[in-house]
């Protein structure tokens, strides 16, 4: 059952029943049977303190998701595979997250690419690089960002955290942990490393099969699957268990073998080149030099793909300053892409701030509103620009949400202040 607004569900129903299916599908080809009865699926408000949440037989959705860019349902994918990572195999430790959630996000692309084959939607196979580089990209800003003890993906390192007889959560109170996506994208490329060491995506998904068959509705610590991994594929590498559990488990940043993986290497990938050329060109036109004009007018070749144009808006928000007429036909360009994804909107209000673009404050305005979840940090950035009519706009719209934003969110919000 799809359950929700009655505009919502008519609006949505259609396409949602196409995929729901095709996803599952696609699970239960990598993973074996789906191991709950049912799955019904509630929209939940715009309030709500994240994209998804899954519980068994039940899925919580963030109407985000349905912004129109089909490639936003990944996240139905992410929460179908908790049904076998983090429902039917849960973490002994709630700090060590990663257990459900670095499963969950490696498995998201593959199912959702898979279900989208089911359904004839062609993929470019180009396409899982760009979307590895910027899960790399976020994860970078996150390490400069964060304290170090919240990038570990198991921060007790096997010990319980007690007193006077008492179990505790590290961090469980922190609203920043909750922020966070250490466990998800370092989780995520910890697997992908298992996987190249494996050599062999069959011999490792057969692994992922007999983990879930070995540790079935039980619950589990981090190094039961990397135990399973040196038993099964022995071979696989000379590191040994100890050293890799201490770079990727117990250290916090960005373990060097990540840099290397072949799921991050764009050297001769097609579509970042494309998103190169098109920032060169961007990047000329706004700078110029400083005795002629600057030239304006861009001829972009259009960026065929949401994650080209994120990886773009990465560049475009490191840049110092982009004059308003380039920002217009940026705008003009990928108007569609940013209104039908909600992640792109958010780097693109991120590039509006930064250079003071005051005649699309409206959709950084209608973005905080809407899409709560994902806008958290954009009031720091409000705050950082020392600018009146941008300070104004934190203080209006955080009156105005005030009784309805995550009490999680207005905890992070009210420190800023």
């Amino acid at each position: 059952r799809f359950i929700g607004p009655k505009k919502f569900i008519d609006d949505q129903f259609a396409i949602v029943n196409q995929y729901v299916p095709a996803s599952f599908q696609a699970a239960e080809h990598l993973l074996g049977p789906y191991p709950l009865p049912r799955c019904d699926i509630v929209m939940v408000h715009r309030s709500f303190s994240g994209l998804g949440l899954a519980s068994p037989n039940l899925m919580f959705l963030s109407p985000s998701i349905f912004s129109g860019d089909i490639n936003l349902f990944m996240k139905i994918s992410h929460e179908v595979s908790h049904g076998w990572f983090g429902i039917m195999i849960g973490s002994l430790d709630w700090t060590e997250a990663w257990i459900s959630e670095g499963f969950a996000t490696f498995l998201e692309e593959i199912i959702h690419d898979e279900a989208m084959a089911l359904l004839g939607r062609e993929i470019d196979c180009e396409l899982p690089v760009l979307r590895s580089l910027l899960r790399y990209e976020s994860l970078v800003e996150e390490v400069g960002n964060t304290a170090k003890d919240l990038q570990l993906l198991r921060p007790l390192e096997g010990q319980t955290l007690r007193e006077e007889g008492r179990a505790y959560v590290k961090n469980g109170l922190n609203p920043l942990a909750g922020l966070t996506q250490a466990h998800y994208i370092k989780g995520y490329f910890l697997l992908h490393y298992l996987m190249e060491l494996c050599g062999d995506r069959k011999l490792f998904f057969d692994l992922m099969k007999d983990y879930i068959s070995t540790y079935f509705g039980q619950l589990v610590n981090s190094t039961h699957f990397i135990d399973m991994f040196y038993l099964k594929i022995p071979n696989a590498t000379e590191i040994s268990k100890e050293h890799l559990i201490q770079v990727w488990l117990h250290s916090p940043g960005i373990p060097d073998e990540m840099t290397t993986l072949k799921i991050v290497d764009a050297k001769k990938n097609t579509l970042y080149s494309e998103v190169s050329e098109a920032y060169k060109e961007i990047y000329v036109a706004s700078c110029g030099t400083t005795k002629k004009k600057i030239r304006t007018e861009l001829v972009l070749d259009h960026l065929r793909y949401s994650e080209q144009v994120s990886l773009l808006f990465n560049l475009l928000i490191m840049m110092k300053t982009i004059p308003c007429s380039v920002l217009k036909q940026i705008k003009q360009m990928y108007q569609t892409q940013i209104v039908g994804h909600p992640e792109l909107n958010h780097k693109w209000c991120e590039i509006v701030i930064k250079n003071k673009f005051q005649s699309d404050y409206s959709n950084v305005s209608d973005f905080l509103k809407n899409h709560q979840s994902m806008g958290v940090f954009l009031y720091g950035e409000l705050l950082l620009s020392k600018n009146k009519s941008l300070k104004m706009m934190f203080q209006d719209i955080f009156k105005e949400l005030k009784d309805e934003l995550d009490e999680n969110s207005k905890s992070v919000i009210r420190d800023l202040l």
